[in-house]
């Protein structure tokens, strides 16, 4: 016990002087660093120490790495985040110090070291500050939104010559607005045509719609557009607007196709699509055209009656223009196009509105490669709507056949022996033979109608329409759709495919489709198979056969709003496709999304929408020229009128402004343009 005792009695003591020589080391070391702090505090000027010197050095080497970094590369998305980190790096520097700096050795710094040290530090902090500066700078150039042509986007642009050009469409430029509001939570991307990076930056949209100026007035007058000619020079491009073909510049350019997620809730709340339709204002029919159709008849209704197989409106499942040129269809647009198809002919030379009961037609072609390289027409089948037979013919190639791939085709030498009908027949024949407001009904039928070299606007793709793997860019075989959903085998022979049989089975299938429901068949639209073999995608996809308004798409966030701005005609116009209860008239209201303001002339449209356009996400202006003011004796004055409006729109947006200038073009006439540009962010 007794030891225990004097144990812990030696321990308390060596603590007890353990501490005090701790203190007293302390003590000096105090005394120490506020004699050094006396001494600095002593000059004007205070130096930096070495271990200050060193952190500054770092410093500036890492802001120096990542200027370097960025100088190399523009592009680099993760550079924005890189300064950021940098900057915080910067702000909380706390290097780890392996070894304290003693005092005794700070000490040591003599009168011309210490003068040394001065100069230094204020070299130091003078290239730190620019080096941060310059930091800064390039932070905002990175945050800055930006817009470019992708490649069918340089297709379209005007310095290229008007035979080489391919024109967008309105949609193109719609899905373009609504990038730029929604971003990737838009229901649609301008992927195709162009890029918008940053969308998130852009502080507000400008549209200015100037109806009746087509592609021929800027070029005609480019000289009197000086502010087109350079802030937008670098994005201009050709569009097909319905203008050109007389459809409505306002209904297509706020329609916005239904998704799948949106059609879903219309049948939830009105039972089907066809009945939303009816008790709705919101939701349309969208129609497009780039043939020769005569639109001056009656009204097509796509409610009513329908013949009595149909269960819905068989026009529903034609491809649009824009569908039409993403499947590779060969249509008569101008530009590369028209080259390429230069020796094509259209199956009219005028052709009748499409209506539900306008006649299908299942086609299928056979074909043979040539010594040209490509496949050439050999046979062709064409079957009614009571699947029979009315056109069947064998047909011999301008070239000699180097493969008749009679695997596939069936075709063989033998049966080409003797037949003299050439391709110009067929097509005199088609000619003749189909009516003007045909619906052509085939599996990937872009490919028999190049090898025919023929150009029709009305198709129902069974390929499209029939879909088993979720994904537009992956097409089911026909086999495989007429095995599932017409259990029927077809292309089984070792002979070859059946082009009367294949053209029966791609018109059953459109059949099918008719007695059912729009999305039947179509993972893309959400529709399984009965069998429910497979798991079909339900991913969100376009419907294209229906509408809501582009402004419910633009002002679904709460920080969202619109405002328009025209006459009382462009007013009424746009307001019949908005839900009412969502607009507001009155200047003075908050509480209401959309904001719509009627004037009497355009320049009030220009000045109101320069006064209002800083308040809004988006801001649209609809003006018209008439014809007085664009006759060769006023055009310059109008024009010249007109850039000055532009211009001074230009100056009343807010950096990171978003700007398109939309010439809406004219009835039968030149094409509309679309003008593209943000206003860069310039400081510093």
């Amino acid at each position: 016990m007794l030891r225990k005792i004097s144990l812990n009695y030696v321990l308390r003591v060596v603590n007890y002087i353990a501490s005090c020589i701790l203190n007293f080391k302390f003590s000096v070391w105090m005394l120490g660093t506020m004699s050094y702090s006396s001494e600095l505090k002593s000059s004007t000027i205070k130096p930096l120490n070495m271990k200050q010197m060193a952190r500054l050095e770092k410093k500036k080497k890492k802001v120096t790495a990542f200027l370097e970094i960025a100088k190399l590369n523009e592009q680099d998305r993760k550079l924005q985040q890189e300064v950021e980190v940098a900057e915080e790096n910067d702000n909380n520097c706390t290097e780890p110090v392996t070894k304290r700096l003693k005092i005794h050795e700070e000490k040591q710094l003599n009168s011309e070291n210490l003068e040394n040290s001065k100069k230094n530090s204020i070299s130091i902090k003078k290239e730190y500050q620019m080096l941060k500066k310059e930091v800064q700078e390039r932070k905002i150039k990175i945050k800055q939104p930006k817009f470019m042509l992708k490649a069918v986007g340089d297709k379209a642009h005007l310095s290229l010559n008007g035979n080489e050009r391919i024109p967008l469409f309105l949609s193109d430029i719609q899905h373009l607005l609504l990038y730029s509001q929604s971003g990737h939570f838009a229901s649609y991307t301008p992927s195709r045509w162009c890029q918008l990076d940053k969308y998130n930056r852009i502080s507000h949209t400008i549209v200015l719609v100037v109806e009746n100026l087509s592609i021929y007035h800027y070029t005609s007058y480019q000289s009197n557009f000086n502010i087109l000619n350079t802030k937008f020079k670098d994005n201009q491009v050709e569009v097909l607007t319905p203008t050109c073909y007389g459809g409505n510049m306002i209904q297509e350019l706020v329609s916005v196709p239904l998704t799948n997620t949106q059609r879903s809730k219309l049948i939830k709340k009105y039972g089907s699509v066809q009945a939303a339709i009816q008790m709705t204002g919101e939701v349309f029919k969208m129609l497009r055209a780039v043939f020769p159709i005569d639109h001056r008849g009656p009204k097509i209704e796509y409610i009513g009656n329908l013949p009595e197989s149909d269960k819905f409106p068989r026009t529903t499942l034609l491809l649009s223009a824009a569908q039409l040129v993403e499947e590779n269809y060969p249509i008569p647009l101008k530009g590369e196009l028209s080259e390429k198809y230069s020796d094509y002919v259209l199956t009219k030379d005028a052709y009748k509105p499409v209506t539900p009961f306008s006649p299908m037609f299942g086609l299928d072609c056979e074909m043979c490669r040539t010594t040209s390289g490509n496949l050439e027409l050999t046979r062709i089948s064409i079957v009614n709507e009571k699947l029979h037979t009315i056109y069947e013919k064998l047909v011999k190639p301008d070239n000699k056949i180097v493969d008749y791939l009679t695997r596939f085709s069936g075709i063989t030498k033998e049966m080409l022996d003797g037949i003299t009908t050439k391709l110009s027949d067929v097509q005199q024949d088609l000619r003749e033979l189909l009516p003007a407001d045909a619906i052509l009904v085939g599996q990937s039928l872009n490919f028999d109608l190049h090898t025919l070299k023929m150009m029709h606007p009305y198709i129902i793709d069974t390929s499209v329409i029939f879909n088993m793997s979720g994904d537009r860019t992956r097409k089911t075989k026909l086999a495989t759709l007429a095995r599932e959903y017409l259990s029927e085998r077809i292309q089984a022979s070792r002979n070859g495919h059946c082009s009367v049989e294949d053209s029966k089975a791609s018109l059953k299938l459109a059949q099918l489709k008719l007695t059912k429901t729009v999305e039947y068949g179509d993972a893309v639209l959400g529709g399984r198979h009965n069998t429910e073999k497979y798991e079909l995608n339900n991913e969100m996809k376009t419907q294209h056969a229906y509408a809501t308004n582009l402004f419910k798409h633009l002002t679904v966030s709460n920080e969202k709003n619109a405002f328009i701005v025209g006459c009382d005609q462009v007013i009424d116009e746009y307001t019949s496709f908005v839900d009412k209860s969502n607009v507001t008239y009155d200047y003075e209201s908050k509480d209401k999304k959309i904001k719509c303001e009627t004037v009497q002339t355009n320049q009030l449209c220009v000045q109101r929408l320069c006064e209002s356009a800083k308040d809004y996400s988006f801001a649209l202006g609809h003006i018209n020229l008439n014809d007085e003011q664009l006759n060769h004796e006023n055009a310059s004055n109008t024009f010249s009128l007109l850039d000055e409006w532009i211009a001074n729109i230009w100056t009343h947006m807010e950096p990171r402004g978003f700007f398109i200038v939309l010439f809406s073009g004219q009835c039968q006439g030149a094409s509309g343009v679309g003008f593209i540009t943000i206003k860069r962010d310039n400081r510093t």
